[in-house]
Order: C-alpha cells, then structure tokens, then sequence
C-alpha cells in the first residue's frame, strides 16, 4: 500500500530556495527586501512553510533557518525548479513499492503526456536494482526518484543503453559539481552504477517499453545516497556496509529536495543530449572497466574478454580471447567480475 503526504498549503518556492541555499540564519530584514514580501507576508508565507512540514529555527534577532525540509514542500518546490513544470507531472510518496512502477502507471495512463513526468519516494518497500535485485535505502537517506520519457517506437534516445549510458555521465558530473570538492571524483561501473573511492554512490535502473504501436516508454529510475552511512546496512546482508557511500560521507551536507532537483535536471539534459561524441569521451574518462578483463553474463552465456569501448545503443564492447568483438545490452547482461589487468 502506498501513502501519500497530506495536501500541504502551497509555498512560496522562492523563499524555500533562499534557505536551502544558506546554511546559516538569514534576518528577516534581508528576506522581505529579497522576495519583495512586507515583513507580514513573509511571516504567512514561514507559516505556510512549517504546516507543509519544514521545520524552522526563527529567532528575532538573528533570522530564520532551515533546519529540515519537509516531503510536503517537494512538489511546489520541484515544480519552481523544473523548466516546463507546467505542464509536467510531478508526484512525491512518503511510501510507495516503487518509484518505477508508479511511474510506469503514470505513463500508461497519461500515454505521450507523461514524457518529463517525475515520481519520488522517501522510503520504498520493495525498491529494485537491475536484474530485480534488491535496492536498500533506508527511509530518509538517499534520493529515489524515476523520470517517464516518451516518443515514438523509433526515437533511437529512447534506447535503454542510451539512456543509462548518458544518464550516468550526467549524474557524475551532477554529483561532482554538488560536491564542491576536487578529491570527489566520481566513476562509472558499467551499466549502472556511480562510484567514488570504489564505493557505490548512486546507481541507475532504466526500463523500456512499448505504449503502443507507435509510441515508446522509457522509465529513468535513480537511487543517490545523500545522507546514508554505512552502520544503516541490513544486518542481513554483511559486507554491504563496506560498498556504499554518499554525499555526507564526503562533506557535503545537502537537503534531499536540493539534490533532486539536481538530479532531476541532469536528467533532463542526458535525455535531450544530442553529443554523443562528447558524452562518449566523458564516459571513457570516468569508466573502470574501460580496457580491463572481465567475465560477464550474457543471458545464459559466459563471457571472458576485455572491454574496449560502449556503443550508446547497443552496449559494451567487448573483445573476447579469440579476437571477436561482441555488443553486449545492459538489460541482458551484468557484470561477474571486473577488477583484471588491464588490456
């Protein structure tokens, strides 16, 4: 069963964007003169803020803070941020299953009206990974979200390898970028996930479909690690702590709601991104896999050989030990091994 936030007052996004931007408290003063707002109005538009779930440090003489930034204030905010919000589709669950199964009944339903659509979660109950694997987050720490992008059945940027493989050169630059700091270099485990200091940051899911005869679906599903830390690993699962890390972990200290929309804009530019060339050099920069041995899975067959490059649409290249070169799709293949020496 899903639940969504209660209905909230809507916010004044300019004002949310100020205090999210500042970390320390910002005087009344500078506010209203700021947002254009009489010191009465800026004291409704707080009000309406805190009902929506922010949770506020006011004090007379020294401003206002932020010191959380309630689900209730995501939709209004993201809209603000979002070119086109318009007329794009944008839901926030306290708890859902999944953000790919909701977003895949938003486009379903709302058909080529649901391209740009965007579904995020706190907490899923039964998040997933590629190949259903289990995806773990705890309720709070990491940013959960899933874009719809539509087009017809012979638009060649909804190919599943494209959109991974350009959705994780965007996130990586996102990530660095909000980082704010040279030491944080993020890489990129073919297919799907983001790196840094060989542990796992954030990971991408993409799951492509037919709408029709005509019209074709994708669904951009991302998982980023904001607050998370290693002790809120299953117990279930040893090991796992060792392979994750986030954005706190690395001093940076940012809201949720900032990250994804982000995220949301990195998306955006993957999925409009006709420099393939450009975006290829930046993958090869960033890949850990590029000229190294591997053993991967491909439907039932194993393969051995080393990596030599990826083809936007039809995946990995891969020489093999006889000299074949093979294209190997993400959504059919995944990866065993892949710390070799290099080719």
């Amino acid at each position: 069963m899903k639940e969504r936030p209660a209905a909230a007052p809507q916010i004044d996004a300019r004002l949310l964007d100020r205090l999210l931007e500042s970390d320390a408290a910002v005087s009344a003063y500078a506010l209203s003169l700021e947002l254009g707002l009489s010191n009465k109005q800026l004291q409704r538009e707080l009000d309406r803020l805190a009902a929506a779930g922010c949770e506020l440090d006011r004090r007379p003489h020294e401003g206002v803070r932020l010191a959380r930034c309630g689900l209730g204030v995501w939709v209004d905010y993201l809209r603000w941020k979002m070119p086109g919000s318009g007329q794009r589709i944008v839901e926030v669950y306290s708890q859902t299953g999944s953000t790919q199964d909701a977003a895949r009944r938003l486009a379903e339903h709302h058909g080529q009206s649901a391209d740009g659509a965007v579904v995020l979660a706190d907490h899923q109950t039964a998040g997933r990974g590629r190949l259903g694997r289990r995806w773990h987050a705890p309720a709070g720490t990491c940013v959960l979200m899933s874009r719809v992008c539509c087009g017809k059945a012979d638009h060649t940027h909804l190919s599943a390898d494209r959109l991974v493989f350009a959705t994780s050169v965007a996130l990586a630059e996102a990530l660095e970028a909000m980082a704010g700091s040279a030491s944080v270099k993020v890489m990129i485990r073919w297919p799907n996930d983001l790196l840094v200091d060989d542990r796992k940051i954030g990971g991408i899911l993409v799951e492509a479909f037919r709408l029709g005869p005509k019209l074709m679906a994708a669904v951009v599903g991302v998982g980023i690690n904001v607050t998370l830390r290693p002790d809120m690993m299953p117990d279930d699962e040893p090991g796992l702590a060792q392979t994750v890390t986030s954005l706190a972990m690395h001093g940076c200290e940012l809201p949720r709601v900032a990250v994804a929309a982000r995220c949301i804009a990195a998306i955006d530019h993957a999925v409009r991104e006709d420099d393939v060339a450009a975006m290829l050099d930046s993958w090869r920069a960033r890949s850990v896999l590029l000229g190294r041995r591997v053993r991967l899975r491909h439907d039932e067959r194993q393969i051995v050989g080393d990596v030599v490059d990826l083809d936007p649409r039809d995946g990995l290249i891969v020489r093999m030990e006889g000299g074949e070169l093979v294209h190997l799709p993400a959504d059919r293949t995944t990866l065993v091994q892949g710390k070799g020496r290099r080719a």
